[in-house]
């Protein structure tokens, strides 16, 4: 008897509840104005499933007018330089689905005797707010990386800082897209940021384009020196040229000959510099070797050219790398 009253008492307790409809479940709008408020209605088994379902909702709702990262991502789609950085729709729910972030909120979920249910709501102007800050702090990160990414004089040191701003760059596309959708706005309202992050994609196909060293060596042997190098700029996507580049490779090798009666000896030192459009030194290269000799001259220069080729494989593109990487 005791258990049959139990199993009433918790049948009446959830028919009472399902028939206590919430205002927010049958007039949404008048109690959460869309003037004011972006609303989700979720449904599931329990109160989980139902909170869950309800951030689907705001994803989607994000990701199916997501016009603004389309056009950017079909802007550059058939650049190849930049197809590894595409944006994709799963980067973008993720985003749009960040409830801490839009500052989601939950009504209390009610039983309608069959599922759970729960509205959850982001205010729009604290929103907005909150993108704003966000679309703003990136652009003045943007602006100040585009000072060395738009520098056509250093192509090394701009493809460092427009690698540096794309991800600034792609995190910004949804964050206006999302401040629009939450709060009506001039179309210029975020014209400024719009246009660093087309210039940051500019910048970044440009300088990865205009990596031609004009290279130049003196006391070179049989092109040993002068095609090291080349292998080794062509590894990291840079175009060697014997005449025309916006950047100059000057390469001397000094052979320090002399005759003894054991044979030949050289003490050689190899000197490389790189200069920008406006003659400034982008990256220098020094290094001194030990004495070899050999009872005949081609000998002793095949062994000298043969160190200065292993030193150069082991070590320049390091210091390459070292000295154009962005300083911070």
């Amino acid at each position: 008897m005791k258990k049959v009253l139990i199993i009433l008492l918790l049948i009446m307790s959830f028919s009472a509840h399902a028939k206590k409809i919430p205002n927010w479940y049958e007039h949404k709008y008048l109690e959460f104005p869309d003037e004011f408020f972006l609303t989700f209605i979720g449904s599931g088994k329990d109160e989980n499933a139902a909170k869950n379902n309800a951030l689907s909702e705001i994803s989607l709702f994000f990701e199916t007018k997501a016009e603004v990262l389309q056009n950017f991502s079909e802007s550059y789609e058939n650049q190849n330089l930049l197809k590894s950085r595409s944006f994709s729709a799963k980067k973008y729910s993720e985003f749009s689905s960040n409830a801490e972030f839009f500052g989601v909120k939950y009504t209390t979920p009610f039983w309608d005797g069959t599922e759970m249910h729960i509205l959850a709501y982001i205010e729009r102007e604290n929103a907005f707010s909150a993108c704003k800050q966000k679309i703003d702090l990136n652009s003045r990160k943007m602006e100040d990386l585009l000072i060395v990414a738009e520098d056509i004089n250093n192509p090394f040191m701009a493809l460092e800082a427009a690698n540096e701003a794309i991800p600034i760059a792609e995190e910004t596309v949804p964050l206006i897209h999302a401040a629009q959708l939450l709060k009506s706005v001039g179309s210029n309202y975020f014209l400024e940021t719009i246009s660093r992050i087309q210039r940051v994609y500019s910048s970044f196909l440009r300088a990865s384009e205009n990596r031609t060293v004009a290279l130049f060596v003196v006391n070179d042997k049989d092109g040993i020196v002068y095609n090291e190098i080349s292998k080794l700029l062509g590894s990291i996507e840079c175009t060697v040229s014997s005449t025309d580049g916006i950047c100059k490779m000057f390469v001397n090798v000094e052979p320090n000959r002399e005759d003894l009666p054991a044979g030949i000896f050289l003490h050689a030192s190899l000197n490389v510099v790189l200069k920008g459009g406006t003659d400034e030194v982008i990256f220098s290269y020094t290094r001194n070797f030990d004495k070899k000799g050999a009872k005949t001259e081609q000998l002793a220069y095949r062994l000298m050219f043969m160190e200065i080729q292993s030193e150069l494989d082991s070590s320049f593109l390091d210091e390459f790398n070292k000295q154009t990487k962005l300083k911070k």
